[in-house]
């Protein structure tokens, strides 16, 4: 999934609680620079629990890597968690 970001586009490093039915959020990151061997990244660490529809849990779930649909991107309010965190990035 790192190799799939843009300079200048977000990954956030998460695990899923099955007991707790959440996402556990441990860090932001932000592309960089790519390169053909891989992508430069500036990680934050975090502590941030996102909670999921039933529809966004099969994700959390099944999938090591997935990308965030819009209405979800703004349900959790991502871009507000990564411009506290990267203040110095424009």
């Amino acid at each position: 999934m790192i190799c799939r970001l843009k300079p200048g586009e977000g990954a956030a490093y998460a695990s899923w609680d099955d007991a707790e039915m959440v996402g556990h959020v441990t860090a932001l990151g932000v592309c960089l620079d790519k390169t053909e061997r891989g992508a430069r990244m500036d990680w934050r660490e975090v502590q941030i629990t996102l909670t999921p529809s039933p529809a966004g849990q099969v994700h959390w779930r099944s999938k090591t890597f997935f990308r965030f649909a819009k209405t979800v991107v703004r349900r959790y309010r991502l871009a507000d968690l990564f411009a506290e965190r990267f203040t110095d990035l424009d």
